[in-house]
């Protein structure tokens, strides 16, 4: 008896906690712009993950997932995975390799190094899967972290795009200005005996006095 009344206190807890989430909260996936400066990204949803990144504030995100108030967002710039340098084969000048293994774990890459990147990233890399390599450190390489990955910003640190805001649109650009010298017709220059150039003389104006 006292399990069902439990199970049941937990499932209208659930209940209580989507409810209270502002309706916007479920629409996803949406553009979202960081509101403060030195947010730290995560590997997960949570103060205990450690920390892959940080964004400023008007950094432009992909929110595709909202968990209890956690933003699961495409990793932004700056943020990279590790992976095994025994499951990638180099190509050509070695910023591009291919994995040789099925099931290749890939993981959050820590601002502490390999050793603090523990938190595996899904999905995982199959036989012949691309990588962008853009660094090493000890026995892994670092690589751009692949299609399906995600990090978490906190609760609070990402607001929900404008219609029109942060969809990179570019100003129309400005005209450049006429130069009015350019639409003057110059008076053409008249060659003088000897080779010199002769300066034309200008009309009489219509109000001249004309002496006898």
């Amino acid at each position: 008896m006292k399990r069902c009344v439990m199970r049941m206190v937990v499932a209208w807890a659930w209940v209580l906690v989507a409810l209270a989430q502002p309706a916007w909260a479920q629409e996803v996936p949406f553009q979202g712009i960081v509101t403060q400066d030195d947010t730290p990204v995560r590997a997960g949803a949570g103060r205990a993950y450690y920390i892959v990144g940080e964004v400023d504030a008007g950094t432009k995100v992909q929110v595709d997932e909202v968990i209890f108030g956690w933003n699961k967002i495409v990793p932004p710039e700056g943020v990279f995975s590790y992976i095994s340098k025994g499951f990638v084969d180099r190509r050509g000048s070695g910023d591009i390799g291919f994995v040789n293994e099925d099931r290749t774990e890939v993981r959050a890459g820590s601002l502490k190094g390999p050793g603090e990147s523990y938190r595996t990233q899904t999905p995982l890399l199959n036989k012949g899967d691309r990588v962008e390599v853009i660094g090493e450190e000890g026995a892994f390489y670092k690589i751009k972290p692949p299609k399906g990955a995600y990090v978490f910003i906190g609760p609070g640190s990402v607001r929900r795009a404008q219609p029109g805001e942060g969809q990179g649109q570019q100003p129309a650009p400005t005209p450049a200005p006429v130069e009015v010298e350019a639409a003057i017709d110059p008076v053409p220059s008249t060659p003088a005996p000897g080779g010199e150039v002769a300066t034309p003389t200008p009309p009489p104006a219509d109000d001249a006095v004309t002496t006898t």
